[in-house]
């Protein structure tokens, strides 16, 4: 096999990897030994609307040792939300049967960006190829996994539990470290749903020297908290809040970390 280098645009395709749909797809793929490009359209299909489904099903797969790529296309004939119901259907005919290791898939991969952790999933009862996915951010797919998107931005991390309406699927609740969190419209907006719970893990506090009224606190999903004399804490910072310090010798030089090794300092306390 002859060397092979991907093209500049192309999406590089990792091991164990698995990519298809239904959908409107127009994308670049460089595979071992193979640039692919993917152009699905479905018949009179909206073009403003990415999440239109036809009766052409395409699949891509990659083994384990990334030495072998597989191509599997499929059409049903006909159009319309029958044939694009069969459609599914044969799509997740080709993912039972891609790259199984003892009946497992590989859904996804993630960069350091995730920091390595997916707290929570849940599938939807109505679709099972509507699948969440939550951790230090949220994720959804409406393909089986073979495709992720983030969403549901306004919702502080960590997020540890999802729970969905078994007879609506608009209604989501969210589980993390700053409290509980409700969407009933899909996950367009979230609102807190925190009275009368305590949702502040505070996790180190460090207090001035030199004044009485200064202290500050990392908290788990809450960020950095201050501390000046009143009756509440106030965030100054976003994130997991780590260890503080404030200076011994200025109490207006005061430190703080937060998550993936970020450190802060400030000069007015």
């Amino acid at each position: 096999m002859l060397p092979h280098s991907p093209q500049p645009d192309a999406t590089t395709m990792a091991c164990m990897e698995v990519r298809g749909g239904n959908t409107r797809t127009e994308e670049q793929l460089a595979a071992q030994g193979l640039d692919i490009w993917v152009l699905s359209i479905p018949y009179q299909s909206d073009p403003t609307n990415a999440s239109d489904q036809g009766g052409d099903v395409h699949f891509i797969t990659s083994c384990a040792t990334g030495r072998i790529t597989r191509l599997l296309l499929a059409d049903v004939s006909g159009h319309g939300p029958e044939v694009a119901a069969t459609a599914r259907k044969l799509k997740r005919l080709m993912s039972a049967h891609s790259n199984q290791c003892d009946s497992w898939q590989l859904r996804s991969t993630q960069d350091g960006s995730e920091g390595w952790q997916a707290l929570a999933i849940a599938v939807s009862s109505a679709d099972p190829d509507l699948v969440f996915s939550n951790g230090n951010a949220s994720y959804r797919s409406t393909d089986g996994g073979a495709s992720w998107t983030e969403w549901a931005t306004n919702v502080p991390a960590t997020h540890h539990a999802i729970a969905t309406d078994p007879s609506d699927d608009a209604v989501l609740w969210f589980g993390g470290e700053a409290g509980s969190y409700l969407s009933e419209d899909g996950g367009a907006t979230f609102v807190p749903r925190n009275s009368g719970l305590v949702t502040v893990q505070v996790s180190t506090i460090n207090h001035s020297t030199l004044s009485l009224g200064l202290a500050l606190g990392g908290s788990q999903g809450n960020g950095t908290l201050r501390y000046t004399g009143g009756a509440s804490f106030d965030q100054v910072l976003d994130g997991n809040g780590f260890q503080c310090e404030v200076g011994s010798a200025d109490a207006d030089i005061v430190w703080a970390q937060i998550q993936f090794g970020q450190h802060y300092r400030s000069t007015d306390g």
